[in-house]
């Protein structure tokens, strides 16, 4: 459980490419992951290829696929684990959570290699199960990172209610190519949070009876209830 105020960051792949958990290899990963992101920016996702970055770092390719096996699982991981991906929420009420987390993505994908990283994922996941599985890991990542940040509040997001909140956003950024501005960021928040069926699931269960707005209150017992006395 991560209170409010706690350092949560990026949440692992879901199924590919664990950190290791050997120091030097979660240097070299973290290394191998830099790199790429550099690379991305500075060329284009069009011209990585593991032969490039591989020239680059002065390894062996062997070395790349020890750790993703696949390019989409490094461009899975090179969108998701950006070194500005962390934050610390300041709030255990629901807008100032969602609203830090969406200005932290919109940063995220507004740089060059993560851009780039999704728009690449988004391409070849029309025809790549491998691309398609992928983008679905870097976005149930996501979902289940701002689920962290929410847990003080007793929500959760579901699949359905992430897509409403990130629709928008993705579409100025990825379509529109567009801005993402601050009073853009708070528009689209505060109309999720607005819509009439908008509803949080609590977690481990299914749509919650609680509006998006309202934390739930445990009902007041009467003043006559008393707890039983011990041997009573």
């Amino acid at each position: 459980m991560n209170p409010a105020g706690s350092r949560v960051g990026p949440t692992a792949p879901l199924t590919k490419s664990p950190r290791p958990t050997n120091p030097r290899s979660a240097r070299t990963r973290a290394t191998i992951l830099a790199t790429a992101r550099q690379m991305i920016a500075r060329d284009g996702v069009e011209a990585f290829s593991y032969a490039a970055l591989a020239t680059r770092l002065g390894v062996t390719r062997q070395t790349i696929y020890r750790y993703w096996p696949r390019r989409e699982d490094l461009l899975r991981d090179a969108a998701i684990e950006g070194p500005d991906n962390y934050f610390l929420a300041s709030s255990v009420e629901v807008r100032p959570i969602l609203l830090e987390w969406v200005r932290n993505f919109a940063q995220r994908m507004s740089q060059p290699d993560a851009g780039a990283a999704v728009l690449e994922l988004m391409r070849q996941a029309e025809g790549q199960a491998a691309a398609e599985v992928s983008l679905t890991e870097l976005i149930e990542g996501r979902r289940e990172h701002l689920n962290q940040l929410l847990i003080p509040t007793g929500y959760s997001l579901t699949s359905e209610d992430f897509s409403l909140l990130m629709g928008p956003v993705t579409s100025r950024r990825f379509l529109a190519r567009a801005e993402l501005t601050a009073p853009f960021l708070e528009a689209v928040v505060d109309q999720f949070l607005a819509r009439p069926s908008a509803r949080l699931s609590l977690p481990g269960s299914g749509p919650g009876p609680y509006p998006l707005t309202a934390r739930p209150v445990p009902e007041e017992q009467p003043d006559d209830v008393r707890a039983p006395v011990s041997g009573s």
